[in-house]
């Protein structure tokens, strides 16, 4: 019988074949110098960037990188520009790399190691690894032995520069479509600041043309009570709930757009209609185009107004409940809020380019998603 080849399901052609090298197993001490960090003293601490950048966690490292966020006038531990950052500490595994000399806290480890080490680290934290060390400890975290003696399989130096080349290369792609992303929701904030009236002013900063110059009308400052219909979602039939269907039932969740399932023969509200978040995260507004059925706390508004300009308008209010338990907004809180409406032709014009940016970042997070979720398969091919 004879011994199954250590080999990726994916190799570049140069290093595939019957006469192709089997990948070698070693454990990661072997191949790379490690550094575990050990915390200067608090007082020591900074927020001075010309002071040694401090690194304790993943709270320091952002889309694979070190980003400075402490200083400290302490060395203990060191990383220098090029190594890899391990989180050792809750929560365990995650990886960037660091651009800079910084000193290491106890919360990480320094990796001197290429990019397929790079790689091979993103797959483990991928895959769960570093947490399965660290399962049934009291505080989750993983020590020098774990990591030094973590099985790695590695190929030829000449295949480790390809495979490393060819993800660093799907990174940068990643990297410039988060920046793309990241931009355009920046635009949104920046917009909704500027198109909207800010503090005492009637008129927002920035309107289209043709509702602007001498003759142009000033918004109206209403209570939204005053304005729209508002009421609570109640108790639903789960008996009746699908997973597809004609009219969504929406809870006060953010992800999935809150939708939780669907009713075929009935719905509560008739659209375009607002919801409003009335738990938890509370005072996000989103506008539905739908017929739908709203759950116990979420609130709708009925109007006669555009729903994407008045989707909007209600999130730039930072609408904030005081409450010792669960923050909730109720009808009458909502309806004491004020918002600044202009002509219906002004409102629409307003929702219909809000609108289109809101696609715009759809769009562009569903390429940043394609891309991480490439990598994620290319990473179990072509790395063991």
């Amino acid at each position: 019988m004879t011994e199954e080849r250590k080999a990726p399901a994916i190799r570049f052609k140069e290093f595939s074949g019957q006469n192709a090298e089997a990948w070698e197993q070693r454990k990661l001490g072997e191949v790379a110098d490690i550094t575990m960090g050990q915390s200067p003293k608090s007082e020591n601490y900074t927020d001075n960037p010309s002071n040694y950048i401090l690194v304790q966690g993943n709270a320091d490292m952002k889309d694979g990188k070190v980003f400075p966020r402490v200083w400290t006038t302490q060395v203990t531990k060191q990383g220098r520009v090029g190594d890899l950052i391990l989180s050792v500490r809750a929560p365990v595994g995650d990886i960037g790399k660091t651009d800079y000399n910084v000193v290491l806290g106890r919360g990480v480890a320094a990796i001197r190691g290429n990019e397929f080490i790079f790689q091979t680290l993103s797959k483990m934290n991928q895959n769960g690894y570093w947490n399965k060390l660290s399962t049934g400890s009291t505080f989750e975290s993983i020590n020098s032995n774990d990591i030094k003696s973590a099985t790695i399989l590695i190929p030829s130096s000449p295949e480790q520069k390809a495979i490393g080349s060819f993800f660093q290369e799907l990174d940068q792609l990643i990297t410039l479509q988060q920046r793309k992303l990241e931009k355009s929701r920046r635009i949104k904030i920046a917009m909704l600041q500027k198109m909207f009236p800010e503090n005492e002013q009637t008129v927002p900063a920035i309107r289209f043309k043709e509702f602007s110059g001498q003759n142009a009308k000033v918004w109206e400052l209403r209570k939204l009570e005053e304005c729209t219909e508002i009421s609570a979602g109640g108790d639903i039939d789960k008996s009746k709930l699908l997973n597809n269907g004609k009219y969504p039932v929406i809870a006060n969740a953010l992800t999935d757009d809150g939708i939780i399932g669907y009713y075929n023969d009935s719905y509560r509200i008739e659209a375009p209609a607002v919801t409003v978040t009335g738990r938890g995260n509370v005072g996000v507004a989103k506008a539905r185009n739908v017929n739908f059925t709203p759950v116990v706390r979420l609130l709708s508004l009925r109007s006669d107004y555009d729903v994407i300009f008045l989707e909007n308008a209600i999130n730039t209010k930072n609408i904030v409940i005081e409450s010792t338990g669960v923050p909730q907004l109720t009808v009458p809180q909502l309806g004491s809020y004020k918002i600044f409406l202009p002509s219906l032709p002004e409102q629409r014009a307003i929702g219909s380019f809000f609108q289109e940016l809101d696609q715009l970042i759809i769009l562009q997070q569903r390429r940043l998603d394609k891309l991480q979720n490439m990598k994620k398969a290319l990473l179990e091919q072509m790395m063991m």
